[in-house]
């Protein structure tokens, strides 16, 4: 999958669009699901780059970079997982140009009883709905988890290396994944806004729905 072909999706019973490359298919149709969230895995064997779309409650934090790191941290500062940020960037949705956007690369480290080499690449974009107090979470997970891969990849490192990472060649892994995040963020779009509720005063109440029944238990 050296250039993938997308295919568009609707997500959250319809009230946003997105693109996700064919051959990912949605989690849902074989796991659990929370309502609040979306996950697309790729069925190619040897690529197990995911994309999970996130409606979480807006994170107050003095700049959006700063709330841009703590969402970062809730997926990479898991299980006694090392992690490490290294890039960050303001990036443009082009049919929702006039929300906040922005960007952030890293990694987090394979469990502490799996191979210390291995690790996930996370590219993460954050998008900020002020009005409606959630902030939207698309996350691609980039798994490192062969020798082969880890050596081919010289952008992102282990965070066990003691190193960000940042200096090198990225992968092809890497080029795919971020090629994934650009796909989906592309033709991202809400279409109902009324899928968020707003006049909740921030901090009284986790993101909620008024689209009831939005998957099926």
């Amino acid at each position: 999958m050296s250039s993938p072909s997308f295919t568009p999706v609707a997500l959250f019973g319809g009230a946003i669009r997105a693109a996700v490359p064919q051959g990912f298919r949605d989690a849902a149709d074989f796991r659990q699901v929370p309502d609040t969230q979306e996950v697309y895995v790729c069925m190619e064997e040897g690529v197990d780059i995911s994309v999970v779309i996130d409606l979480t409650q807006r994170v107050q934090a003095p700049t959006d970079l700063d709330a841009l790191d703590t969402h970062f941290k809730d997926v990479a500062d898991d299980q006694g997982r090392s992690f490490a940020v290294v890039s960050k960037e303001t990036v443009t949705l082009p049919k929702m140009a006039d929300k906040p956007t922005y960007m952030i690369t890293g990694t987090t480290s394979s469990r502490p009883s799996e191979n210390p080499e291995y690790f996930i690449g996370i590219l993460m974009a954050l998008v900020r709905l002020p009005e409606q107090t959630t902030d939207i979470i698309v996350t691609v997970n980039v798994p490192f988890n062969t020798t082969e891969l880890v050596q081919a990849e010289k952008y992102l490192v282990s965070p066990r290396a003691g190193t960000t990472g940042g200096g090198g060649e990225k992968s092809e892994m890497l080029r795919l994944g971020m090629a994934v995040l650009e796909g989906v963020l592309r033709d991202f779009e809400i279409l109902d806004w009324g899928l968020f509720l707003e006049d909740v005063p921030a901090g009284e109440r986790d993101v909620e729905m008024e689209v009831e029944g939005v998957r099926a238990a």
